[in-house]
């Protein structure tokens, strides 16, 4: 087996311009394979990280008739505990769950917030200041000081700061309804500015302590949702502690009036970006199928321009398998070359921006503001992604090369001597 190799070879070298285009074009279709995934999979992977630590956290507890009316904000159907008993209690029993990490209340409702005649509509957001730092780690990003509970104290994001002519310090109102539908305004001090490169947390958020929107708000020992984080590899391991958590609540909560959704079933974007995931495995391989059409073109040409060889080889006594064998090994030879060389050029491209990102901002207009992507976006490097674009492309080249090698098995010897 190992003359047809060495023959492979050979014949590679025998015209070495089309060798490297088509060398060059598996080349090519690797990389950019590589670097398509690795900048999808980068920004999936950033969409999908944020909504987790800044909207959904690993499962969200709400009630469920809230879930209906979620868009309106509304305060008529909080979590209170089980039973009645309060938000501690509920929150000791999750927090005994394994696995759990942070359990962090939250009150999301819509406020106008500025000083004097200048206002602005945003989403306003009681938090346990220590637990949702735990969960979600705001503190990246705030400029200044993270809330102290028990103070009237609020952090806005930077760009909604700049938008009112706010800083650091500034005394600031928040007006808003009550559970009850009454207006009421509290007064705060702005002690700090998220800066974050997202969107909605920088233009139309503004973070209070729980305990204080709970006063304000006439919600006593109420939220609107508990959110719970699992900790670095959660993503994976939801299903299995939303099991551990399935029976506390069938125990306590036997009239179902609580929710849990898991952070893929959070809204309707994610759930179809993680489906979507297979469907991009399906784009990466078309775009080697195209790459390897030079390849098949290059082979049928191959296979035409040497039919006496073949008859003559055929004649010497070479078997069809033995044929088919020697020009496939010659397409796989062109698709190790082509996928190496490929794996080398997309895997320094993908390295680079890994680390250096790429700017994004001018599509963020475009892509709207429910997007929580920063405005660079940073490809996904990983060893497994060099391993599967170089071996598809291998095994496609070598697809590519079976059918012109099979052609020139079935030549008849007599046939192919006499072409001229």
């Amino acid at each position: 087996m190992n003359y047809l190799w060495r023959m492979a070879a050979r014949n590679l070298g025998r015209n070495t311009a089309r060798t490297l285009l088509s060398v060059l074009a598996v080349c090519l279709g690797v990389a950019v394979v590589i670097v398509t995934k690795g900048f999808v999979d980068g920004m999936i992977n950033t969409l999908v990280r944020n909504s987790i630590d800044i909207v959904s956290g690993h499962v969200r507890i709400i009630d469920r008739e809230y879930r209906v009316k979620e868009r309106l904000l509304s305060l008529n159907y909080p979590v209170d505990g089980f039973d009645g008993e309060g938000m501690g209690g509920m929150i000791r029993d999750l927090q005994k769950v394994e696995g759990v990490v942070s359990v962090s209340p939250r009150i999301r409702f819509g406020t106008l917030v500025g000083r004097k005649e200048k206002y602005e509509g945003v989403l306003g957001v009681g938090v346990d200041p220590v637990a949702e730092d735990r969960l979600s780690r705001l503190t990246r990003f705030v400029e200044g000081q993270w809330l102290k509970a028990g103070r009237r104290e609020g952090v806005i994001g930077y760009g909604l700061m700049k938008k009112l002519g706010l800083k650091v310090g500034d005394k600031i109102t928040m007006v808003a309804n009550t559970s009850y539908g009454s207006m009421r305004g509290y007064s705060f001090t702005l002690v700090g500015a998220i800066k974050s490169g997202l969107q909605p947390l920088d233009e139309g958020a503004v973070y209070i302590p729980i305990d204080i929107a709970r006063k304000m708000l006439e919600m006593p020992g109420q939220a609107t949702e508990i959110v719970v984080g699992l900790g670095r590899g959660g993503d994976a391991r939801t299903p299995a502690v939303l099991k551990k958590m399935e029976p506390l609540f069938g125990a306590k909560d036997p009239g179902r009036k609580y929710v849990l959704i898991p952070w893929y079933e959070h809204n309707e974007m994610i759930s179809f970006i993680e489906k979507a995931k297979t469907a991009y495995y399906q784009i990466y391989l078309i775009i080697l199928l195209l790459a390897s059409f030079v390849v098949i073109n290059t082979m049928v040409m191959v296979v035409n321009e040497r039919r006496k060889e073949i008859g003559m080889m055929a004649a010497m006594g070479f078997s069809p398998g033995e044929l088919r064998r020697l020009f496939t090994q010659e397409g796989l030879l062109v698709g190790l070359l082509g996928s190496a060389a490929g794996v080398i050029l997309g895997g320094s491209v993908t390295k680079y921006f890994s680390v250096a990102g790429i700017d994004i901002s001018s599509m963020m207009e475009s892509v709207g503001k429910e997007f929580l992507l920063f405005p660079k976006i940073y490809l996904e490097f990983t060893l497994a992604d060099l391993a599967f674009a170089f071996v598809a492309g291998v095994l496609i080249t070598m697809l590519a090369a079976y059918f012109p090698a099979r052609k020139a098995a079935r030549m008849e010897p007599a046939q192919a001597l006499r072409t001229n």
